[in-house]
């Protein structure tokens, strides 16, 4: 038969005093931001699947992708355009962490190549494209101006 011993308040307290310290040292807000800048800077290359070859593509030159059934069009930098064969969720759970943000169920973006964004709907990109940004996805694009303001 189990019996239950109280609780003592004192070890009770450094037991909260301990969790607090690790919790702080473990998810600090910096360690986070650097998390951040190691994701998007490490593997800045994505090979995309044409069909008929592979192309590397470096993440900055990548300015948005649209779904297009089956396939995903980028939209390059370099005013060039790929037709690639995995849909768009394929290339947003892969481009997510490292600074694009999906608009709309059609469309990913690349928050690097933002110019503007106008009555938080529409998203101006560098390459002058303009980007609506679905209702469902508004409350992301108030975070992500938080996160970039």
């Amino acid at each position: 038969v189990y019996k239950r011993q109280p609780i003592v308040p004192e070890t009770f307290s450094k037991i909260i005093e301990r969790y607090k310290e690790v919790k702080q040292r473990h998810f600090s807000k910096s360690k986070y931001q650097h998390f951040q800048n190691f994701i998007k800077s490490s593997n800045s290359k994505i090979l995309l699947n044409t069909g008929h070859e592979h192309v590397s593509v470096s993440m900055d030159e990548i300015v948005l992708c649209t779904a297009e059934g089956n396939y995903t069009k980028f939209e390059l930098q370099n005013g060039k355009s790929l037709l690639v064969s995995h849909i768009l969720k394929h290339y947003n759970d892969l481009l997510h962490y490292r600074g694009f943000f999906r608009a709309s169920r059609s469309c990913l973006i690349n928050t690097s190549h933002i110019t503007s964004i106008y009555k938080k709907e529409t998203i101006v990109m560098s390459n002058g494209e303009k980007v609506h940004v679905s209702t469902r996805n508004r409350g992301n694009l108030n975070e992500l101006i938080d996160s970039l303001s």
